[in-house]
């Protein structure tokens, strides 16, 4: 319903306001008044294609407003699925601008939209019929709408609509499988190589930095070995190594101890200190006896860090995202190799949607079924009461053969 229409620039008009009341309002004046010119405003508000004199002469743009009323709930709920919101009150403004240059703009609540989205609006807020317009009463999208807003079958629509989406991205998924059937065999033989390949490599946390280090201690044996040599050497071996000038620091702080406490004190230190450097001796001397020049081994590791490279250029820059490639193919190859018993499973979840569909499908029949014959007596005793007795009124429900969001 249309509560207030105002226009700027409009042909004739400068400017005029005009407030709409509840039941009938009649406009009346003289031939040249203006009455033609508010109704293409209001068909231009709701998104009519404007004449070329409708911007007032010398005027840069003619503007029209307007402020809707969303009465019919199951209307306001179509309308909230557009993306627009009525007030508490369920009112909607609207306005279209048209500039002499020919450019329109549309507002709805403030928010610009197309041309398109305004008409399909419009057509749930207002009817215009005239001896020349296009009535939505011969619209035959708008039959069915018409009919339920007699039938109580909101909520089985809502239900109805939820099966549906479902529905469809269950067909979706199918096709998806299907489609992807002719490539899976190819596909499965790339990934099945990649997967053996990586597999196959038995990669160990942490091999590549192991090796890397080892590679290093065989390519510097005889530089570690002189080092280690030469330590052992000034620790032990010679008359005036550290281990030999300790203990007889020992032995003179253990006499000097029998005579003052805290040198024996000091003997306990070096003692301490004479064992560790014990410790030390055998270890170095242990890890020097190891060291051995061995081709054969810096070999494998070199074979083996070049199988790496090579996984790396291929899969990924490190050998994490080599081993995350090869989880991710694991996954891949699982969903083709289980493709069929998805493609069984999800037939199995369409068939019952289908038949939950169905189930909404005929209940919401039933009641515009039994609803319509209701109607046809109303309409015809009304048909009769303008004087057409011989007036016949049928509504037709017609069963499609594919399921939409009206059943």
């Amino acid at each position: 319903m249309l509560n207030h229409l105002s226009i700027k620039n409009v042909a004739l008009i400068t400017e005029a306001d005009i407030s709409f009341h509840k039941g009938l309002n009649i406009l009346s004046g003289e031939t040249g008044a203006g009455k033609s010119i508010l109704i293409d405003s209001i068909l231009f508000l709701l998104g009519a294609r404007p004449n070329k004199d409708f911007v007032r002469s010398g005027a840069q743009a003619a503007y029209v407003e307007g402020l809707m009323a969303a009465d019919n709930p199951a209307n306001r709920e179509t309308i909230a699925g557009m993306g627009i919101e009525p007030d508490e009150e369920g009112n909607i403004f609207i306005s279209r601008t048209l500039s002499d240059q020919g450019r329109s703009v549309c507002r709805v609540n403030g928010h610009s939209i197309s041309v398109g989205m305004l008409r399909e609006l419009s057509s749930l807020l207002v009817d215009v019929h005239g001896q020349h317009e296009h009535q939505s009463l011969l619209n035959p999208a708008r039959h069915i709408k018409l009919l339920d807003q007699f039938c109580d079958v909101e909520a089985d629509k809502a239900e109805l609509a939820e099966y549906l989406n479902e529905y469809r991205e269950i067909i979706r998924s199918i096709k998806t499988i299907e489609g992807s059937g002719r490539d899976r065999s190819s596909r499965s033989e790339i990934l099945q190589f990649h997967f053996d390949e990586i597999n196959d490599a038995n990669i160990k946390p942490d091999e590549e930095d192991t090796l890397n280090k080892r590679k290093s201690v065989l390519s510097s044996i005889s530089r570690l070995s002189k080092s280690t040599r030469g330590t052992l050497r000034r620790l032990k071996d010679d008359d005036d190594s550290a281990a030999s000038l300790i203990a007889a620091g020992v032995g003179l702080l253990r006499e000097a101890g029998a005579l003052d406490a805290h040198c024996a004190e000091m003997c306990n230190q070096l003692e301490e200190i004479q064992d560790l450097l014990a410790d030390l001796i055998k270890e170095l001397s242990f890890y020097t006896e190891s060291l051995h020049d061995d081709p054969n081994e810096l070999e494998g590791i070199e074979e083996r860090l070049d199988l790496f490279y090579r996984l790396k250029r291929k899969y990924g820059g490190s050998m994490a995202e080599v081993l995350a490639h090869k989880d991710r193919v694991k996954i891949e190859l699982e969903k083709i190799n289980n493709a069929e018993q998805d493609i069984k499973r999800l037939n199995i979840e369409r068939k019952k949607r289908a038949s939950q569909m169905l189930a909404v499908s005929e209940r919401i029949s039933q009641k515009r079924k039994a609803r319509a014959v209701h109607i046809q007596s109303e309409i015809e005793s009304a048909l009769k009461f303008l004087g057409m007795q011989h007036a016949r009124f049928e509504v037709q429900i017609t069963r499609k053969n594919e399921f939409t969001p009206e059943g």
